[in-house]
């Protein structure tokens, strides 16, 4: 990591936020408003010629990128150390909820396959993300049980939702 250009390192961090994969667009949204996509696939093909970034072939001859699970714990950490990663997880989940847009009208109609298809390469990514509003949606739940076992009836503005929570 220390071996990287600072640039290469901030794709690298970026990268983790993704669990299954990605590909070039979706690197792309990651790295946020400016990124050049020419820019990221000399980054990306750097990255790939130094191990941290394997290489696939799909089908349609589009590449798909992805991290070793350990290398991309890794990129994790630094991306956490780094204070980007709330933004860079935003931008995923911003990315992904594009790709469920566009996926949802072509469920139905001969192109079924191929998008059923995109949807199934995303669904590590997919899961992640709903695990994550998951764990987020029940600390939120604890905290306000918290207040309301605290007896902040008065001083809270949430008190409204702990009358017969406890």
């Amino acid at each position: 990591y220390d071996h990287l250009a600072g640039e290469e390192q901030r794709l690298f961090r970026l990268l983790s936020v993704f669990a299954g994969g990605w590909t070039l667009e979706g690197a792309t949204a990651v790295a946020g408003e400016g990124a050049d996509e020419f820019d990221l696939l000399d980054l990306l093909t750097r990255l790939a010629r130094k191990s941290l970034v394997q290489v696939e072939r799909e089908g349609g001859g589009e590449a798909r990128y992805a991290m070793l699970e350990t290398v991309r714990q890794y990129a994790e950490e630094r991306l956490n150390e780094s204070g980007e990663g709330d933004l860079a997880r935003t931008r995923h989940l911003d990315f992904l909820l594009i790709v469920a847009e566009e996926t949802e009208p072509k469920l139905v109609g001969p192109e079924q396959g191929e998008w059923l298809s995109r949807l199934a390469r995303e669904q590590e990514n997919l899961q992640r993300q709903l695990l994550a509003f998951d764990r987020k949606r029940r600390l939120r739940f604890e905290v306000e049980a918290l207040a309301c076992r605290g007896g902040g009836f008065g001083r809270d503005p949430r008190a409204h939702r702990c009358k017969g929570a406890v």
